[in-house]
């Protein structure tokens, strides 16, 4: 749809676009005026789940002991697997994934 000149808003170009020059907005403060009465409270459960953040952000993401003695297990051939414990993991995480895709 092509609109006539004579609708068109004349600050606007071919393009649709409002150049800078033609915009007759205010410039606003990257920084809002705070008054000194205002304040902010988290809730209980706000303050407990920064703390766990925080926990978090200090928790490696790999417990290097655990791999390492593995590896050695591994290595020296004792590394034991009960089939038992895998075919329960394989049956959850089968369940899990009906249960939370469907």
């Amino acid at each position: 749809m092509k609109i006539p000149h004579s609708y068109a808003p004349e600050h606007l170009n071919n393009s649709g676009i409002v150049p800078p020059s033609a915009s007759k907005s205010r410039e606003v403060s990257s920084t809002p005026e705070i008054s000194s009465s205002e304040k902010v409270e988290l809730s209980s459960r706000a303050k407990d789940l920064q703390k766990v953040s925080e926990i978090l952000k200090k928790t490696p993401d790999v417990r290097e002991e655990k791999v390492s003695e593995l590896k050695a297990k591994v290595a020296n051939g004792t590394y034991q697997v009960k089939s038992k414990d895998v075919a329960d993991k394989m049956v959850n995480e089968h369940l899990g994934n009906l249960l939370f895709n469907s």
